[in-house]
């Protein structure tokens, strides 16, 4: 039974789109019967054309999807081939710090112990330092004591500069509040500083311990320096004894006309403060052509000392024992005009001391306000230019505090901006250093998966070794069969050239000679070579 396809008029006419051929068209009949107008073509066309072109529409919204899936994947790929090559980065640096590390922490250990040993060495020199410094600290009390005495009088010179002094004081709390904040700012600097410099704490110690074992070094060499030079000088110290209190007097001496002269002109005015001070000047010019006189006599005994010094043993006789009474002589003269001149200084001293106490008084009398009027005239200014000075002073100061102030501000800012990156940095170099842990973990349990599968399936147990200062191999795998003896092992040597040779053993050149021979210098094929030894020891296996 065949069939074929209706047309598309016959089509049409079943549909009762159009009226068969030979039949006139009762349009009254069809309305009465259909009750409602059949649909014209036009629609049914217009219909599918808006089918279509939704169809096209959604079509064209499924490639556009497509496309962007595709730019999607293209960018998720190279993001992850970009983390990859960063973990890799990451993990060529951990390797390189941890290498540099640890040459850090070896040559450190080295510098430790042979700064024990040198501390030890030094140990002693330093106990053979300090008794010599004793002993020159004793020697110098002396000094220090009339050093102190000046400095007791430059002390008293000082108390006229207390006022002043108060009011440096009273300042100096306004920059208290700014030196509060630097100091803040520079410890959140110091903590940043040592977040970041964590990884060379190691290397800045040692180089600490090196300097400060130099200085050691340089201490005691000048502390033995010093100590020869002091027994060098020990004997010009006894020579220059009577100059050094020749020089005491003179200081108290021109203290003393310090004192005299600077009350002088303002509390001892008139003919009865002339009458006062005129023995006291005579007294001290005297005093001073006394050591004058002193001084010239010590030079010349020094003088005296150094020609016999260096005249040697040569002058050995009675003319020694001429000098020697007259050198005793002249110091015994010495000697009494040195005492004279030591009770006329301790009685100037006395009367110094005493005109001190005056002067003391009156300057107590003029803090008081107390004055003569009859030559004296005070005057009361309405504006104080001095008062002026130190608004001006204490506004510039405020201005500059405040400039300050605003640059610690913003320096705070920019430190606290640099640790919301190093925190970012920290984060993130913590996540990628996680990251490298798991492929790394990752990659080892693969390896030994991938070791276990090639032991189990082919019966060789494979170890890869590579060597980079060798320049015709590549690597070097080393094969253990499964039923060879303990220490049997196939070694190979992949060459730059892409060949595999086969490296003498003791069982390639003993029991495996003769398959060497035949399977791989003959016929070049080493799995033919490694498959008959793992039959061969299959064999010897399941006989025995």
């Amino acid at each position: 039974m065949s069939w074929h396809k209706p047309s598309k008029r016959q089509r049409a006419e079943e549909l009762g789109l159009i009226t068969p051929l030979g039949r006139r068209p009762d349009f009254e009949q069809n309305i009465a019967e259909a009750g409602t107008p059949s649909r014209d073509l036009f629609d049914l066309l217009a219909d599918r054309a808006a089918a279509k072109s939704g169809r096209d529409a959604e079509l064209q919204s499924l490639q556009r999807a497509q496309r962007e899936h595709a730019a999607a994947m293209e960018d998720a790929r190279l993001e992850i081939g970009r983390l990859q090559a960063e973990v890799q980065r990451a993990r060529v640096m951990g390797a390189a710090r941890e290498e540099e590390n640890s040459q850090r922490i070896a040559l450190l250990e080295k510098r430790l112990e042979t700064e024990a040993r040198v501390g030890a060495r030094s140990a002693a020199e330093l106990a053979a330092a300090k008794a010599s410094l004793e002993d020159a600290a004793r020697k110098a009390d002396a000094v220090l004591i009339s050093t102190l005495r000046e400095r007791v009088a430059a002390a008293e010179q000082l108390a006229v500069q207390v006022p002043a002094l108060r009011e440096s004081a009273r300042w100096a709390w306004v920059a208290v509040f700014a030196r509060e904040r630097l100091t803040a700012a520079e410890e959140r600097c110091e903590r940043l500083e040592a977040l970041l410099a964590s990884a060379d704490e190691a290397a800045v110690e040692g180089v600490a311990a090196l300097r400060t074992l130099r200085r050691w070094e340089s201490e005691l060499t000048e502390a033995e320096a010093a100590r020869l030079t002091a027994a060098l000088e020990e004997r010009r110290r006894d020579a220059a004894r009577a100059e050094r209190r020749v020089a005491l007097l003179l200081r108290e001496r021109s203290g003393l006309q310090a004192v005299l002269s600077s009350y002088d002109e303002e509390y001892l005015g008139g003919a009865r403060g002339e009458a006062g001070i005129a023995p006291q000047q005579a007294r001290l010019a005297e005093l001073e052509a006394t050591v004058e006189g002193l001084h010239a006599h010590v030079a010349d005994l020094e003088a005296e000392l150094e020609r016999r010094g260096a005249g040697g043993g040569g002058d050995v006789g009675g003319k020694d024992d001429v000098s020697h009474a007259a050198s005793a002589r002249q110091l015994a003269e010495a000697q009494a005009r040195a005492d004279a001149a030591e009770a006329l200084a301790e009685r100037l001293r006395a009367e110094g001391e005493a005109l001190a106490a005056r002067a003391e008084a009156l300057q107590a009398r003029v803090a008081r306000g107390d004055f003569d009027p009859a030559t004296t005239r005070v005057l009361h200014l309405r504006l104080n230019p001095e008062a002026e000075l130190a608004r001006e002073a204490r506004d510039a100061r405020v201005e500059r505090l405040e400039s300050e102030n605003a640059a610690l501000a913003q320096s705070l800012a920019r430190l606290e901006a640099l640790e919301g990156e190093v925190s970012l940095l920290r984060r993130r170099a913590n996540e990628l250093q996680k990251a490298n842990d798991r492929l790394q973990q990752v990659f080892r349990r693969q390896i030994t998966q991938f070791r276990e599968a090639v032991y189990l399936l082919f019966g060789y147990r494979v170890e890869m070794m590579t060597d980079p200062s060798a320049r015709e191999i590549r690597a070097r795998f080393v094969l253990r069969p499964q039923h060879e003896d303990e220490g049997a092992e196939l070694v190979f040597d992949l060459l730059r050239s892409g060949v595999l040779a086969l490296v003498p053993t003791a069982l390639t050149t003993g029991r495996l000679a003769q398959e060497a021979a035949t399977f791989v210098d003959r016929f070049r094929s080493i799995p033919a070579f490694t498959a008959n030894l793992t039959l061969e020891n299959f064999q010897r296996q399941t006989q025995s």
